[in-house]
């Protein structure tokens, strides 16, 4: 299953397929056994009902950069949303033994899974979410902006309550920053860790799963820890990679 859905995303879905906002993925209690059940048991969400009829001048596009509310005249507010996964994955769930890039393809499908169900409303769309995660050093957190187009000014809320907490992306990937609330509201510490590949404020090399590729438990991967509001929130901890844990979320709406 797992290496049908990498060979699905490498094909194209990156490149938009905004259906896969359809995809419900599970929800759970404690972490689920990785990306094949997340797949196995997503299924077509309710169709949402139709959006109250405009009253007055249709929403200008063209001046709404995050696009407009579905049942107003008015611009979408400028926000980045953040969250974490429904289900939590070892070390080489998502991507597996694949290249790179199906990796950070596969990633940033696993996160639409749960914006698609959780977080509807924020309008992102498939090509507009993306895993917060360092895949390699061609792919770190770093150069996220540039790859993948992340407005950088945008101030960050949490998908789930609209709570601020960063001002920006730039501020959400520093380690000299500290967030301003707990970037994941979880029912629980153990549901605020996520995997993030990143560098610790302190210092030090990076340990990633090798690359993502491995649920070893002699391989080690660095984690977040999301529910707390500490320099190295993002860098928190290294852990083996056999060992289950979330993926952060960004998303974000646009004006097409």
């Amino acid at each position: 299953m797992r290496a049908m859905l990498i060979a699905i995303v490498a094909a194209g879905l990156v490149a938009g397929c905004s259906e896969i906002l359809g995809l419900k993925e599970p929800d759970i209690v404690s972490p689920a056994p990785g990306l094949d059940a997340a797949i196995a048991d997503a299924a077509p969400t309710d169709t949402a009902p139709d959006a109250a009829p405009i009253d007055g001048p249709a929403c200008d596009q063209a001046a709404c950069p995050f696009g407009c509310e579905p049942d107003t005249t008015t611009c979408r507010p400028a926000r980045l949303w953040v969250f974490a996964t429904t289900n939590a994955y070892v070390g080489d769930d998502f991507g597996g033994m694949g290249s790179m890039p199906v990796v950070r393809s596969v990633a940033d499908f696993v996160c639409h899974l749960t914006a698609g169900t959780k977080h509807s409303t924020r309008g992102c769309t498939l090509d507009r979410t993306r895993a917060v995660l360092q895949v390699s050093d061609a792919d770190s957190l770093a150069l996220m902006a540039t790859q993948y187009s992340i407005p950088t000014t945008a101030p960050v809320h949490r998908a789930d309550d609209d709570q601020p907490v960063f001002d920006s992306w730039t501020d959400l990937i520093d380690p000299s920053k500290t967030p301003a609330a707990p970037v994941v509201n979880a029912a629980s510490e153990d549901q605020g860790i996520v995997w993030s590949g990143a560098i610790p404020s302190s210092g030090g090399t990076r340990s990633n799963c090798k690359d993502w590729r491995s649920a070893s438990a002699t391989d080690a991967g660095r984690r977040g820890h999301a529910t707390l509001t500490s320099l190295d929130w993002l860098a928190f901890d290294t852990a083996g990679c056999d060992q289950p844990a979330r993926l952060l979320c960004v998303c974000w709406s646009g004006s097409d």
